[in-house]
């Protein structure tokens, strides 16, 4: 994580799983930059970061989620559709735990 001011600027959060049908696996659970630090390459140095932790973990792929809450995450499927993410047709479900 980034701060300017004790405010997050940009960060980014990658979990390493193993999974039976994909073997190691990471996603890249959380990815922010703050509005006024956007539009300047932030958020691809993210990923490229991530992605090259998760190689040197032993992961074979790096999965994004898209989670709406509340918007639309069309945007968002754009640019992860171009740096190489495409949408497999998988969906996360989730369901609360008591």
């Amino acid at each position: 994580m980034v701060e300017v001011d004790g405010a997050p600027v940009w960060f980014a959060a990658t979990a390493v799983v193993l999974g039976l049908e994909q073997g190691w696996t990471a996603e890249l659970q959380d990815l922010y930059v703050a509005t006024g630090h956007r539009n300047r390459g932030l958020a691809a140095k993210l990923i490229d970061g991530s992605a090259a932790w998760t190689t040197g973990r032993g992961a074979q792929a790096l999965e994004v989620v898209l989670a709406p809450q509340g918007g639309s995450v069309e945007h968002l499927l754009r640019y992860y559709t171009a740096r190489g993410f495409p949408d497999d047709g998988r969906r996360l479900l989730s369901g609360a735990l008591d």
